[in-house]
Formats: structure tokens, sequence, C-alpha cells
């Protein structure tokens, strides 16, 4: 029952977050990271890790948006 480990990375050119093209937003490159592990037939330890690096982006003008984030979590899936 070892660890299994995932990343993901997601980049985003820069871009406009209006019709008139005004607001002008940056480009941004997030890394993401995950690990899980099997506790028994039914349940995992899940552990995620979103934007590791802690990076200030925008997904349009003045809407925030997370920094980094851990996630730790059991999974449980019932067997029926």
């Amino acid at each position: 029952m070892g660890w299994t480990f995932g990343t993901r990375v997601t980049g985003v050119g820069k871009r406009y977050d209006d019709v008139a093209n005004i607001n002008k937003l940056g480009g941004y490159t997030l890394f993401d990271g995950w690990a899980q592990r099997k506790l028994s037939q039914n349940c995992n330890l899940l552990i995620r890790l979103d934007n590791a690096f802690d990076h200030q982006y925008q997904l349009a003008k003045d809407y925030s948006v997370p920094l980094r984030t851990l996630f730790v979590g059991i999974h449980w899936t019932p067997s029926l």
C-alpha cells in the first residue's frame, strides 16, 4: 500500500477581461501536486497542494483567488 503522486501545471497567457479590451490581465502559471495512499480496500488518504509557489494571479479584474492551499482528507467508498 504505497503512495501515488501526481502534478498539474496550468498556464494562462495575457488576456483581457472585458469586451472592449481595456482591462488587460497578465499571464500566470500555477503548479499543483497531490498524493494518495490506500489505507484499506474502501479508504484512501488524500493530500493536495494547490498553487504550490503561492503565485498571485487574477481570473478577472478585482476578483480574489486563493493563494497556496493545502487539503488533507479521507475518501471512503462503501461496499454495496
